[in-house]
C-alpha cells in the first residue's frame, strides 16, 4: 500500500463512509488485542463462559460509545481504497486544570487501532495528527492524554516530546482515589501500560 492511497476522515464524513459491519469489525479487533483471550477448549467451565460473555458486553458497550463519538464528530478513521484501515477517538474527560487563572480541559486520544494488514506504514501517526488538529479546532489549547501499552505508540509519543506521566497519574486525572490506584498499579505496570500528556505551547510557556 502507498500512503498516497490513504485518506484520513473525520467529522460528518465518518458516518458517510462507514459500511455496515465496519465499526463492529474495528471493535472486535481492538477488543481481541486489549482483552484476555478465552481458550476455546476451556469454554466448558463456568468461569470461561462468563469471561466470554463479559467481553461481548464490553464490545457492545464500546460500539455504542463509538457511535456517540461519531454523532459528535469526535472519531477519526483511516481509509484505504474504500476499506476502513484504522480509527482513533477523541474524548472529553470532563476534567480540567487551572494555570494562572485559566482552566485547561483534558481530552484523550484513545481507542486507537490500525488493522494488522495496514500496520507499519505510518497510519497511526497520521490519525493522531488529525486528532490533535481536530481538538485544536474544536476546543483551542487543550491538554491531550493518551494511555497505551503499545511500544510503537510509546516511541512516537517520546519522539514527539509528549510528557510521560505514568498510568497512576492518568488515573488521578480521571479522579481515581489512591486506594483504587494502588489496587490497579501492579497489574498495569506488569502489562506495560503507561500514559503520556501533550501540553500546548501556550501553556508550556506559562509553566516555564
Amino acid at each position: 500500500m502507498s500512503l498516497n492511497d490513504l485518506e484520513i476522515i473525520g467529522g460528518e464524513e465518518v458516518r458517510k463512509n462507514l459500511n455496515p459491519g465496519d465499526l463492529e469489525n474495528l471493535v472486535n479487533v481492538w477488543m481481541n488485542e486489549t482483552s484476555p483471550q478465552v481458550e476455546a477448549n476451556a469454554l466448558e467451565t463456568h468461569e470461561a463462559i462468563q469471561e466470554a460473555l463479559d467481553r461481548k458486553g464490553k464490545s457492545d458497550s464500546l460500539i455504542d460509545h463509538l457511535r456517540e463519538s461519531i454523532d459528535k464528530g469526535d472519531m477519526i478513521i483511516a481509509r484505504v481504497d474504500g476499506k476502513i484501515a484504522g480509527m482513533v477517538r477523541v474524548y472529553d474527560t470532563g476534567r480540567k486544570t487551572k494555570v494562572k487563572d485559566v482552566e485547561y480541559p483534558f481530552f484523550e486520544i484513545g481507542k486507537a487501532l490500525v488493522l494488522p494488514e495496514f500496520r507499519n506504514q505510518g497510519i497511526y501517526k497520521k490519525l493522531r495528527a488529525q486528532s490533535i488538529h481536530h481538538l485544536r479546532e474544536k476546543a483551542g489549547d487543550v491538554l491531550i492524554l493518551t494511555g497505551t501499552k503499545s511500544d510503537y505508540v510509546k516511541k512516537i509519543a517520546r519522539d514527539d516530546g509528549w510528557e510521560e506521566i505514568g498510568f497512576d497519574n492518568y488515573l488521578r486525572i480521571y479522579g481515581a482515589n489512591e486506594e483504587s490506584i494502588e489496587a490497579k498499579h501492579e497489574e498495569r505496570i506488569k502489562k506495560g501500560w503507561t500514559a503520556f500528556l501533550h501540553i500546548p505551547a501556550a501553556l508550556k510557556q506559562k509553566l516555564e
